[in-house]
């Protein structure tokens, strides 16, 4: 028969979302590999998606912006004159030591997070007793989710 023609097969999933979706639901997962590397997985998978969601191609840099049909003609003008942005205030001295210290911090968690994920990476990793693979896999987490923290405060702080 023809397989593109055929109707009611299941299909591979399309995108990195609703892989992971099913990944995470998955019976058969959980029981070969555990609850704990699935729920660990799923949340690595979420974050890169969530990663590649806010990042800006170069497709989309380069795309040249939509031209509007007509310019919309304003019927009333507004009462009062539109706010200016407030400027943003110099950072405090806290704010300055803060941010100073971010690429030091930074760098000692990247250091951390690729001795786990090469730790993780090892072929008899999941071989390990449970509660070894589940702390781990934890601190892994957590020193990712650190990781994403102190690069959105340095983002925030140089904005």
């Amino acid at each position: 028969g023809d397989v593109y023609a055929a109707e009611g097969l299941p299909h591979v999933p399309r995108t990195l979302h609703e892989a992971t979706g099913l990944f995470a639901e998955s019976e058969f997962s959980r029981a070969t590999f555990g609850d704990a590397v699935v729920d660990h997985y799923t949340q690595f998978f979420r974050v890169e998606q969530e990663a590649f969601d806010k990042a800006v191609t170069d497709w989309e840099r380069q795309r040249p912006k939509p031209v509007p049909a007509e310019p919309e003609i304003p019927r009333e003008r507004p009462r009062h004159p539109p706010e200016r942005e407030k400027s943003r205030k110099k950072p405090g001295y806290r704010e300055q030591q803060e941010l100073s210290a971010l690429p030091q911090r930074i760098e000692t968690l990247e250091e951390r997070q690729a001795e786990l994920t090469k730790l993780v990476s090892r072929g008899d990793f999941y071989r390990q007793d449970q509660e070894t693979v589940a702390t781990t896999l934890r601190e892994l987490d957590r020193v990712s989710g650190e990781l994403e923290e102190c690069y959105r405060r340095w983002e925030e702080l140089e904005s």
